[in-house]
């Protein structure tokens, strides 16, 4: 009996140590794909840029950061990336200060990225820019039309 229980323990142990050592493994593979992926985006590599943003966004701190998340959809949107174009004007149009997030609501930037996804085929985007584009005032949408005139030289990041 002495024996059963011995070898019982020293599996269950074994076990433990074994789940320790593949979570260690995946988080090591999972950092080393971040960092060959953040390094394409640095190069400039627009989809990677877009993947970089994916793994930052979106949720509370400290996992997660929005900011740095931003940052490379914007790099991605104005290399013509049309998943992070709707993903910045997403951001913008649901950002919520009072939450303790940083990134200000800006209807008109939401509705800018949502035209500019649109206009890349992304789909749903046209309706989200329809929607949002109701609500806002005529000189708001004047406003889009500017920024949207000078794409992509339209500034999205936040300070990080």
């Amino acid at each position: 009996m002495k024996k059963i229980v011995l070898s019982l323990s020293l599996v269950l142990f074994l076990s433990g140590c074994i789940d320790a050592a593949y979570d260690s493994a995946r988080w090591l593979k999972s950092n080393t794909t971040r960092q060959s992926v953040r390094h394409l985006a640095m190069a400039g590599d627009v989809g990677a840029a877009y993947e970089t943003g994916k793994l930052y966004c979106c949720g509370a701190r400290p996992k997660y950061n929005n900011v740095e998340a931003l940052y490379w959809f914007c790099k991605a949107a104005k290399g013509g990336q049309r998943d992070a174009m709707y993903k910045v004007a997403d951001i913008y149009e649901h950002a919520n200060l009072d939450e303790g997030g940083i990134i200000p609501k800006d209807d008109i930037l939401a509705y800018v990225f949502y035209k500019k996804a649109a206009e890349n085929d992304k789909r749903g985007a046209a309706k989200k820019r329809d929607e949002l584009g109701s609500k806002l005032s005529r000189l708001d949408l004047e406003r889009a039309g500017i920024l949207l005139d000078r794409w992509p030289n339209v500034s999205c990041e936040i300070k990080r």
